[in-house]
């Protein structure tokens, strides 16, 4: 029994030791000189357990259920030989697999002295052949039983340890060893061939991962939230548990693909701190993954979330990052968003030559069949991109053109079941900012009026931040004196400010 010390005294000195990078058998032997604890007790005190916690772990590690410990006895073995139970080698070498530390650390030479020797021999031994791991114990959490819990049981000899033939011990302790070591490896092969992934989930979270995304070109957003984040957290579950290395790269991809979602839908409704969030473990994901796709669809994200926010460079730093990864439709995708970005930087050869490389890219894509709802970038959005990068250097005559093409693509290319009411409104809404910067108020009111009857649901925040920019245009004095500006100008704004969006704590447009 160490000298007298508060549990408080020895929860401080093991946290602070744990914080620092101890091990138990550091902690320990600190504890025995600082306090003056016997071996066995200053083990279970660096765990911060009770006795009966430390029972507690004996019998997972000893795993057969015959006469379990107790505290009582674990306070026995503690106590002796002064007073107590002299503990067994066997008892000893489960008692080290429990605490996660050597044999010899649950002794000293007063426990030696007072052993019969054939258990002194054997005890000497084990210390010179036990290997066990020892558990990382800076979060030191009291009970960390589960340190234990996957550990095989150790074998006992058949014939008994303390009475093995001079010269013999050696060779019934070799035999132990390698017959440990034997089942450990049955045991990682059992838990290695577990899987926590039924024959249909995977399947079923694609499901659920296109419909979401077609959803999104066609829902009201908010309420699809809630699936996006269910879809999430299935995935973040199902790998916190044990799958093949396969399997646990389809649920990243999944994982990322939802946290993707999430970042597109915050940037929609004008979050974009959250929208950052979610891109950034979307791409922990890709990279965890090893998706070169999912890489490259990120980093397109993270482009939009960027360009939005005011980071033209950072806009075009991930877009020009994601191209490193893939040929196909990203690339198109990837080209054209960078091409949007260097026109809001004013750089109009540089926003030239992604235009053209996203032309190129088109021609070569093979893959297009392999994307619907949002993860598609189908001819419609790369006009309408580019139209809007033409409206950013001011180029309206070339605004226009790409635009209407968009606008025929959309109309073309559209299922029935999936009309892109956010890329269609916004793209009429740049159309409608084109005309109205050549002065052309009759054919900007005919490009706006669908956007107008969009319900307050589906007013994301790219047609509230262009329709804003419409009506302090139309309110200005170059529309002073045209018949009908300033009623719609009026007629925009009420449109923008009935946005569901704009209920929302924090949003901006």
């Amino acid at each position: 029994m160490g000298k007298s010390v508060t549990k408080a005294q020895r929860e401080e000195l093991r946290r602070a030791m744990a914080t620092a990078g101890v091990d138990i058998a550091g902690i320990a032997s600190e504890m025995q000189r600082r306090f003056a604890f016997r071996p066995r007790e200053s083990c279970r005190h660096a765990h911060g357990w009770s006795q009966d916690q430390a029972a507690h772990a004996y019998n997972i590690a000893e795993g057969s259920g015959d006469a379990p410990m107790t505290g009582t006895r674990i306070s026995a073995y503690e106590c002796w030989p002064v007073s107590g139970e002299r503990p067994s080698p066997r008892t000893l070498t489960i008692l080290a697999r429990a605490y996660g530390v050597n044999v010899s650390q649950l002794i000293d030479f007063e426990d030696l002295e007072h052993m019969p020797p054939g258990d002194r021999q054997l005890i000497l031994e084990l210390s010179g052949l036990a290997s066990t791991t020892r558990p990382d114990v800076r979060s030191a959490a009291a009970p960390s039983v589960e340190l234990v819990r996957d550990m095989p049981s150790p074998v006992v000899p058949a014939e008994p340890l303390a009475t093995a033939p001079p010269g013999g011990a050696i060779a019934v302790l070799e035999k132990a060893f390698l017959m440990n070591t034997a089942r450990e490896s049955a045991a990682f092969a059992h838990r290695a061939g577990q899987t926590n992934i039924g024959p249909t989930d995977l399947d079923q979270l694609d499901a659920d991962l296109d419909r979401i995304a077609r959803d999104y070109l066609t829902e009201p957003l908010i309420p699809l939230l809630g699936d996006m984040r269910e879809l999430r957290n299935t995935a973040f579950g199902l790998l916190e548990g044990r799958q093949y290395p396969e399997q646990s790269r389809h649920l990243y991809l999944l994982a990322g693909q939802a946290c993707g979602l999430l970042a597109s839908a915050s940037s929609d409704l004008g979050r974009y701190d959250e929208a950052d969030t979610h891109a950034r473990t979307a791409w922990l994901c890709a990279e965890l993954a090893g998706h070169n796709k999912l890489r490259a669809w990120v980093l397109a994200t993270r482009s939009i979330i960027a360009f939005w926010d005011g980071r033209g460079h950072k806009a075009v730093e991930h877009a020009r990052h994601g191209t490193e990864y893939v040929d196909g439709l990203e690339l198109v995708r990837l080209h054209s968003l960078e091409a949007r970005a260097r026109a809001r930087l004013g750089d109009a050869a540089g926003t030239q030559t992604a235009i053209r490389s996203a032309a190129d890219a088109r021609e070569r894509v093979t893959d297009d069949h392999e994307y619907s709802g949002m993860f598609a970038f189908p001819v419609a959005n790369q006009e309408r991109c580019a139209g809007n990068a033409y409206l950013w250097l001011q180029q309206h005559e070339d605004s226009i053109r790409s635009l209407e093409r968009a606008l025929a693509a959309f109309e073309e290319d559209a299922h029935p079941e999936e009309p892109s009411y956010a890329h269609t409104a916004v793209t009429r809404l740049d159309l409608t900012m084109a005309h109205l910067r050549l002065g052309d108020f009759e054919g900007a009111r005919e490009s706006l009026a669908p956007v107008l009857d969009l319900p307050p649901a589906k007013r994301l925040a790219g047609v509230v931040r262009r329709s804003e920019r419409l009506q302090r245009l139309l309110a200005g004095h170059a529309f002073k004196t045209v018949s009908g500006a300033r009623g719609l100008s009026e007629t925009i704004e009420t449109f923008s400010a009935g946005a569901s969006l704009k209920q929302l704590p924090g949003a901006t447009s």
